[in-house]
This record gives structure tokens, C-alpha cells and sequence, in this order.
């Protein structure tokens, strides 16, 4: 039922049809009409012939599985975050789970997830390029290895630290680093203290 609403959908959408500016209804009698996202414009000079039909963004997107797809493919780190969250609180999830979920979030936050560089430019403000984890910079190569020498060189951990909370996905995706560490860490001793 589904594939054939979405098949009739997809048919209406692409096919040629002439439209009633005065009705704003399809000719042809298509139960969907402009329901679809279609609009009827009617030119200023009131000429039946050039009256367009507009598209909206709704209409003209992409299938939502392909979205699905790409959307998991870049944040799937906040769903095993999630996860991860869920088998602490859950008593029956071993340790090597934990731990291997507590590894998985870390690498995500670290060196996947998607913000902004963060990497401070030489008028002092922070670069707002787009970014895959918190230790990488943006396409820069100086901003690169900027944010990795600012890890490891103790008197530029202040600036770093500025940088891991400049905007609220940055700020998220530092709390998640920082429960993946912890839980981690947390997953090694476990099986030590029970």
C-alpha cells in the first residue's frame, strides 16, 4: 500500500501535466493535486499560457531512505552514545561491551564527528570551518596540526579548551568525548572491583 502511494506519488510528481490557474487544480483529475507541494504562480500580466508550476523543497528533496542512510553515516557516534548510555544503566551488559562501546564513542568525538575546527587564526578568534572530530582541524593543514599540538603542549591546553566549547555541537560532542573516557576507564575496573 505504502510503495504504491509513494510510486503514484513519485509518477504525479514527474509527469507533465496542465493546470487550471484559475482553480489552481490539476486538469488531469489527479487525486493528490497540489497537495504534492505544487504551486501555481500566475504571472502578473494575467496570461493563461505562462502560468508556471513551482516545486516546493518538500517535493524536489531527496527519498527520505537516502537521508536516513547519510544522516547515520555521520552522526552514528550520538546513537552509540545513546547505546552506551542505555548498558550502564542496564545490569546485564558485560565488560568487554562496555568497553567496546566506551572506545567506539570516544574515536567518534574525537576524530569523526562533525564541527567546527575551532583553531584559533592569527586575528585571535577561532576558525568556524567545518571539522571531523574534535582533535583535527578543518582542510587547513596549519589548523591540523594546530589542534594536535595543542593536546600534547601543556601551555596551549588553555587555548583548546577554549576551542572545545565554541558552539553547542562542539560543547556536545566534548561531553561525549569525555563519557567515553570515563566510561572507559570506568568499564576497566569493574570487572576488578566485583
Amino acid at each position: 500500500m505504502c510503495v504504491t502511494v509513494v510510486t503514484q506519488l513519485a509518477t504525479h510528481l514527474v509527469s507533465p501535466r496542465r493546470y487550471s490557474p484559475a482553480a489552481s487544480v490539476p486538469l488531469n483529475g489527479h487525486p493528490l493535486g497540489l497537495t504534492a507541494g505544487m504551486t501555481v504562480t500566475k504571472p502578473p500580466d494575467g496570461n493563461q499560457t505562462s502560468t508556471k508550476v513551482m516545486k516546493s523543497s518538500l517535493a524536489a528533496s531527496t527519498p527520505l531512505q537516502f537521508v536516513a542512510v547519510k544522516g547515520f553515516s555521520r552522526y552514528w557516534g550520538y546513537i552509540a552514545l545513546a547505546i552506551l548510555l542505555t548498558a550502564w544503566w542496564t545490569t546485564n551488559v558485560g565488560p568487554a561491551v562496555l568497553i567496546g562501546l566506551s572506545l567506539l564513542v570516544t574515536l567518534y568525538f574525537l576524530f569523526q564527528a562533525p564541527i567546527w575546527c575551532g583553531a584559533v587564526n592569527r586575528d585571535q578568534t577561532l576558525c568556524r570551518r567545518n571539522a571531523s572530530g574534535l582533535l583535527l582541524g578543518c582542510s587547513y593543514r596549519q589548523h591540523k596540526w594546530q589542534k594536535l599540538k595543542m593536546t600534547v603542549v601543556p601551555p596551549m591546553w588553555r587555548r583548546l579548551n577554549r576551542g572545545l566549547w565554541a558552539s553547542p555541537t562542539t560543547g556536545l560532542a566534548t561531553i561525549g568525548a569525555v563519557l567515553g573516557m570515563v566510561s572507559t576507564i570506568a568499564a576497566m575496573i569493574k570487572p576488578l572491583l566485583d
